[in-house]
């Protein structure tokens, strides 16, 4: 099933290959996006919301990606809260 990401990127104007050249990628990369094959990268999520107002949140994995590097932040920070946190997280569940 293609994520809302790839249906906005197949509904911009311009071909594959116009899209893949502003992102820096090649086509067949847009097509794997397009067709729901493959996801972008964070940065490439990045450099796709710049060109082309595709939300962030439009693909699949960001809000995991975004968490990872939360808990990644805390832990260098603060491992005893980060082990606090998780076993509060943990008795909710």
């Amino acid at each position: 099933m293609r994520s809302e990401g790839a249906r906005l990127l197949g509904a911009v104007e311009g071909t594959q290959k116009d899209v893949a050249a502003r992102v820096g990628v090649s086509q067949a990369t847009v097509s794997s996006w397009v067709s729901g094959k493959r996801v972008p990268d964070p940065d490439q999520r990045d450099l796709l919301r710049r060109a082309f107002d595709i939300p962030l949140s439009a693909w699949p994995g960001v809000w995991n990606d975004a968490l990872q590097r939360i808990v990644d932040k805390l832990a260098e920070r603060d491992p005893d809260l980060l082990a606090e946190l998780a076993e509060d997280l943990n008795s909710l569940l």
